[in-house]
């Protein structure tokens, strides 16, 4: 294996452990020593911040690895000391024999609470080692999983020509036979199934891919009973593709995978291409998305362009006693508070022909009396061009409106924002505030124009806390952000809170960031 210095992805992971230690140790003359197996010797100093450019690098005697390898570390600086100058100096160190290599880190000798460094020092050690174990582990994945890439490329890249593609896949790919046998799987599913045993030991190729299934999830599965009747179609040739979500539990980690398994003429007569792609950011996206509208305080439904209802909040569900087999359905559970002789319907068709925002009343009942209320219809296009259109009838203050009024919302949006029950705030992705609502300038003690275009961190949390300065970062690449924080208000008093955050999507993009401040007890 490569010296771990040499590594360009790795060497990030060695230079931040050195500036913790150190800091730690108040040194500004750290410094790592690595010899090699051909007595080959480079120390590297911590201040460089290119730490693959060695201070000094030399040969030195054919027995210096060999000796120093089994030496006990109480020896190791007197032995040291006649080859290289740092070592004639008091010095603290360790040092640590990591696949064919030796590293020493040391720095000058601390004669203040030396029992306290010397504990610390031993702490180090252990996390010094366990680092470069996991990257030599990491390296040896790396090796094993081109090996395999070329083993796929010389064994089958002949009788799959677009295995190369199929290699670049986002997903986890596998071939079948027309008998259901696997044929073929790609680079990414032998990188699932190092991290996953059992899926190593299951799906293999030649092997049946139901049986591997049942071997893995359980033939009593949920999972299983979708994946065998959707597959058994397409083998006996009922139909042409079947696709359906799941979740997946391994590690200790939950992650949410959708299957797509479609027929093709390959160099058979008849084979299935199998896809697993892992949709995890998009369902947690989607239901932190569906909690925050199932809070706002009004009725959200949406309707495709044949007037269908394909998505409604809770408390719209609540209000028409709404459930899953009313999407594709028509909705007539509104009635329009007017002279005129048009329906909904003709109001959604209007928003939808004319793509303007209409704004109309519609009559609910409650508590046996009938009451008039602002709805407001948004035509919408989705990602795919479709056009629908977005019902919003707002509660102002989250009660009914039991009178007419004139009462206008220019923006509903901004109305359901502001009255949003808990803290919210709108951020750039840079993390400066772009909006907050009502709850949080209570919450923190802050008025809006005190707020805006301001960093959050630099507000609401401690220097220190490095996780809230980069939440935009966290949210951005892809973290779930969902646990208990501790932030400041205008006033310095602590608070204890649940922080949610997710990133705002235009389409693929990320554009923002939405935050939710839950108080805690």
């Amino acid at each position: 294996m490569k010296e771990i210095i040499t590594s360009a992805k790795l060497r990030p992971r060695i230079k931040l452990n050195l500036d913790i230690m150190a800091d730690f140790f108040s040194t500004k003359d750290l410094k790592m020593c690595v010899i090699a197996s051909d007595n080959r010797n480079r120390i590297f100093t911590q201040q460089n911040d290119d730490i693959k450019k060695p201070v000094i690098e030399s040969a030195v005697t054919n027995n210096l690895y060999k000796k120093l390898f089994d030496l006990k570390e109480q020896k190791v600086k007197l032995f040291l000391a006649k080859y290289l100058t740092d070592f004639k100096n008091e010095l603290m160190f360790f040092k640590l024999n990591i696949n064919d290599y030796i590293y020493i880190i040391y720095f000058p000798y601390q004669k203040v609470n030396i029992k306290h460094n010397s504990t610390a020092l031993n702490r180090f050690k252990k996390q010094f080692q366990f680092l470069l174990k996991d990257i030599y582990s990491q390296e040896k994945k790396e090796i094993y999983l081109n090996q395999r890439s070329k083993e796929n490329s010389n064994l089958r890249r002949e009788k799959y020509i677009a295995a190369s593609a199929l290699d670049s896949v986002p997903g986890n790919v596998a071939i079948l036979n027309e008998a259901g046998n696997i044929v073929y799987i790609n680079l990414a599913w032998d990188r699932f199934a190092v991290e996953n045993i059992a899926i190593a030991r299951a799906f293999k190729i030649g092997k049946n891919y139901l049986k591997a299934a049942k071997e893995v999830v359980g033939e009593s599965s949920d999972i299983f009973d979708e994946l065998n009747h959707g597959l058994k179609q397409l083998l006996n040739r009922e139909k042409e593709y079947f696709t359906f979500d799941y979740s997946w539990s391994s590690a200790g980690k939950k992650r949410w995978f959708r299957m797509h398994a479609s027929s093709f003429k390959g160099i058979g007569e008849y084979e299935i291409l199998i896809v697993h792609q892992d949709i995890t950011k998009e369902i947690i996206a989607q239901k932190a998305a569906e909690t925050l509208l199932d809070q706002l305080p009004g009725l959200l439904m949406k309707f495709n362009e044949k007037q269908e209802l394909i998505y409604f909040n809770k408390r719209a569900a609540q209000n028409f006693n709404l459930t899953s087999n009313d999407c594709g359905q028509q909705f007539m559970g509104l009635t329009l508070d007017n002279e005129e002789s048009q329906s909904y319907q003709d109001k959604i068709v209007e928003a939808l022909q004319e793509e303007k925002i209409i704004d109309c009343r519609v009559i609910l009942s409650k508590n046996n009396r009938q009451l008039s209320y602002k709805n407001i219809l948004l035509p919408y296009y989705e990602t795919d061009n479709s056009k629908s259109v977005i019902s919003i009838i707002p509660f102002h203050n989250q009660q009914f409106i039991s009178k007419r009024s004139n009462y206008n919302i220019t923006n509903p949006y901004l109305q359901l924002f502001n009255n949003f029950p808990e803290a919210l705030v709108l951020l750039d992705n840079e993390g400066k505030i772009i909006n907050s609502n009502k709850k949080f300038g209570q919450l923190f003690g802050f008025e809006m124009k005190e707020l805006k275009n301001k960093e959050l961190s630099s507000l609401i949390a401690d220097k220190e806390d490095k996780a809230a300065k980069d939440l935009a970062h966290l949210v951005l690449t892809g973290d779930k952000i969902d646990h208990s924080v501790v932030r400041t208000d205008s006033q310095g008093k602590r608070l204890n809170l649940n922080l949610i955050a997710f990133p705002i999507l235009l389409h693929i993009n990320r554009i923002g960031i939405f935050a939710i401040y839950r108080e805690t007890k």
